[in-house]
């Protein structure tokens, strides 16, 4: 679905951008506003979408491309967040009790590229509550954690299963 809604926003034919751009922002903004694995960057019209799998795919919707894959998750994806400036990405993934900031902005303003990478990785088992109905779901799941940056260096974790809990905070 995802790939989908980034080809229509193609550049080089302007008719379906014209015709897809409403739809497709209202497709994104419902996206990251429902589910914690995905995220949204207004500045650098970023998208970053965590899989069962465990990379991260970023797309570009600028240019209407898949702009980066990061590796070296080997869990589901339960949160993502930018920061303000959009520069830096956290994930966490709930199965693999850690969270992971990387650094995905441009090199020297994109003229030599883009290198995102890992830049902290911080162990946290969050405690899972030892009586979770059977019967929930993957999207009930994600509706009960989130990531927060709280400042320009901070980021909260945090988890709803009982009452809204803090389970730490990391610092870029």
């Amino acid at each position: 679905l995802v790939e989908s809604v980034v080809r229509s926003l193609d550049p080089h034919v302007h008719l379906l951008r014209e015709v897809a751009l409403k739809p497709a922002t209202t497709l994104v903004h419902d996206l990251v506003t429902r589910y914690p694995s995905a995220a949204f960057d207004q500045e650098e019209q970023r998208l970053a979408v965590g899989t069962k799998e465990g990379p991260i795919l970023i797309y570009d919707l600028n240019s209407a491309t898949r702009w980066h894959v990061l590796e070296g998750l080997k869990t589901a994806i339960t949160a993502l967040a930018f920061n303000e400036k959009g520069n830096i990405l956290a994930s966490y993934t709930l199965l693999g009790g850690e969270v992971k900031i990387w650094k995905t902005q441009n090199l020297f303003f994109g003229i030599l590229g883009s290198d995102p990478h890992c830049i902290a990785t911080h162990s946290t088992m969050a405690p899972i509550p030892p009586l979770l109905p059977t019967d929930i779901t993957g999207r009930q799941l994600l509706e009960r954690v989130k990531l927060v940056w709280i400042d320009k260096k901070t980021l909260q974790l945090w988890t709803k299963w009982y009452k809204e809990t803090e389970i730490g905070r990391a610092h870029v």
